[in-house]
């Protein structure tokens, strides 16, 4: 199974969006945390799909602890966005 750290977040006005730092340009956007939620597996099957089409190693999935040392991430976090884990079955 893979896993990787997405980031939750909400800016006024804005949707609810997750966005994958160890998988640059993968994001997803909903009306509802809890569809944005939803929608994350698909978004990463997409990208790691597209990877693998283009010959790429999927990077390696950093955890927590290493995430905070990112700038992006620890921005996010201070703001109070939510680091949530979201899994992905092998095909």
């Amino acid at each position: 199974m893979i896993r990787y750290i997405g980031i939750l977040e909400k800016e006024p006005g804005t949707l609810w969006g997750i966005w994958f730092p160890d998988l640059p340009g993968c994001i997803t956007a909903s009306e509802t945390a809890e569809q944005a939620l939803g929608q994350a597996p698909d978004a990463m099957r997409l990208w790691v799909d597209h990877a693998k089409e283009c010959g790429e190693e999927l990077p390696k999935a950093r955890t927590i602890e290493e995430l905070r040392q990112d700038a992006w991430v620890a921005d996010a976090l201070s703001k109070g966005h939510a680091a949530v884990l979201v899994s992905l079955s092998p095909e």
